[in-house]
């Protein structure tokens, strides 16, 4: 007769990915739609906003340098805490930083940084899902993953650009939105820490 999985050792149910990944789409989406509005609202060039979103995806193509580091050192956990507060205050930071022209070089500092932290949240995302998802239902996790991502996305672009809109000052916006990104830590309680990985 099979033993029953206590809670703590059952696989996670795949939609607790979404949680998880959730903060990576709300700091690109409240970039590319908010922030760039408020800029160009207040006479930021397009080109400029543009270059800006361009810079966002720097880290993102660099990542594959420090993608060891999450594997070698702090738990998955760890690194999930940990970038998931950067991202979170990133993303405040992204609201409260003027959107003019006079405040573009603090702001570009503000959103690499935090497009930094969001590559370790993701890294730390995908290992486990890697290693806590079953084999069955990897498809199901991947899929939840994107929802992730993809609603993330939304939740950063368009809730973010109402509130900014109709809750004036915008860093009350991102406020909300950072908050939101903390809340997703909660999600890590369902799954558990996979075994660290060999260090040669």
């Amino acid at each position: 007769m099979p033993v029953k999985l206590a809670a703590a050792t059952r696989p996670p149910h795949p939609a607790v990915f979404l949680f998880l990944m959730l903060p990576f789409g709300v700091m690109g989406g409240y970039l590319t739609v908010t922030v760039v509005y408020l800029l160009t609202q207040a006479g930021v060039s397009v080109e400029q906003s543009a270059a800006l979103v361009a810079l966002s995806y720097v880290p993102h193509t660099w990542k594959f340098l420090w993608a060891p580091i999450v594997d070698t050192t702090l738990s998955r956990k760890q690194w999930y805490l940990l970038s998931a507060g950067v991202t979170a205050v990133g993303t405040y930071a992204t609201g409260a930083v003027p959107a003019d022209e006079s405040s573009l070089p603090l702001l570009t500092a503000v959103v690499l940084i935090s497009n930094l932290a969001v590559t370790f949240l993701a890294m730390s995302v995908e290992s486990l899902m890697a290693h806590g998802a079953p084999d069955d239902a990897k498809g199901r996790a991947g899929g939840w993953f994107q929802a992730g991502n993809l609603g993330g996305y939304g939740v950063g672009g368009g809730v973010g650009l109402w509130l900014a809109q109709n809750v004036p000052p915008p860093w009350i916006g991102s406020a909300a939105l950072g908050a939101t990104c903390l809340l997703c830590c909660a999600a890590l309680a369902f799954i558990r820490e996979p075994p660290p990985t060999p260090r040669l």
